[in-house]
C-alpha cells in the first residue's frame, strides 16, 4: 500500500496564530470575556475550548466560527480562575484534527478579604474610633486600596489606605453629631492594581451614654 499524506487530499490540521486577549481582569467577577482567535485552516465545523494548566478542558459558553480564520469564543468570567492559569487555546476542526497552543491566557484576579463582612464593632459617641479592614491581591501585583462604594459612614469618619498585609483600609475619626445609638451600614470597593474590584458589606455602630433620671431616692 502506497502511503498518502493528509495534505495530498486536503485534510490538514488547523493552525494558531494568536489569540486577543491574552490577559484577563476578573474585575468583580461578573460579565462575559470575549477572545478572538486566529489562524488558519478553520473549517465550517470548527470549534474551540480553553485549558488549564492541569489539562482539565474548559468549554467556551458560545464559539462562532466566524472564518476560515477566526474564531470567537466567548465565557464568563466566574468560570477563569487564577489558580487555573495560563490556559493553553484548543482549536478542533469538524474532521477531529486539531492543534494546541499553550500558555496563552492568563487571569489576574481581584482582590480578596481577609476581613469578615457585618460588623466591625461600637464606638462611644464623641470619642475618637478606628476600625480596619484588611484585603490582599493573590498575585501580589500591587498595594490593595479602598474606596466607599455606597452608604455611610458614621460622621466625622473617613477611610484611610495603608499599604499593610497587602491593603488596608483604617476608618477612623470622631462622630460627633449622633445624638441616638445609630448603626452605620455601608459597601467597601477593594481596588488591586490591575483595577480588578471586590465589593464587602460592613458596619459602624455608634452608641450614646444612657442616662436616668430620679425624682425621689
Amino acid at each position: 500500500l502506497k502511503k498518502i499524506l493528509s495534505s495530498n487530499v486536503g485534510i490538514t490540521p488547523p493552525t494558531f496564530s494568536s489569540v486577543s486577549p491574552t490577559n484577563v481582569n476578573t474585575g468583580d467577577g461578573t460579565g462575559n470575556a470575549t477572545f478572538t482567535i486566529t489562524g488558519t485552516g478553520f473549517d465550517a465545523t470548527a470549534t474551540a475550548k480553553l485549558k488549564t494548566t492541569a489539562g482539565v478542558d474548559v468549554n467556551f459558553d458560545s464559539v462562532t466560527r466566524d472564518s476560515a480564520t477566526q474564531i470567537t469564543g466567548v465565557i464568563a468570567i466566574s468560570s477563569l480562575s487564577n489558580a487555573n492559569e495560563p490556559y493553553d487555546v484548543v482549536i478542533i476542526n469538524g474532521t477531529g484534527l486539531q492543534v494546541t497552543a499553550t500558555d496563552q491566557i492568563n487571569i489576574n484576579a481581584q482582590p480578596v478579604y481577609v476581613t469578615a463582612s457585618g460588623s466591625l464593632g461600637e464606638q462611644l459617641a464623641n470619642t475618637a474610633g478606628s476600625f480596619s479592614v484588611n484585603a490582599t491581591d493573590p498575585e501580589s501585583a500591587g498595594n490593595v486600596t479602598f474606596e466607599l462604594q455606597s452608604g455611610s459612614l458614621p460622621p466625622g469618619y473617613s477611610i484611610t489606605n495603608t499599604a499593610a498585609d497587602g491593603g488596608t483600609a483604617i476608618i477612623s475619626g470622631t462622630d460627633s453629631t449622633t445624638s441616638t445609638a445609630t448603626t452605620f451600614n455601608f459597601v467597601l470597593r477593594a481596588i488591586d492594581a490591575a483595577s480588578n474590584t471586590t465589593s464587602r458589606a460592613f458596619s459602624i455602630r455608634s452608641s450614646v451614654p444612657v442616662t436616668e433620671s430620679f425624682t425621689s431616692s
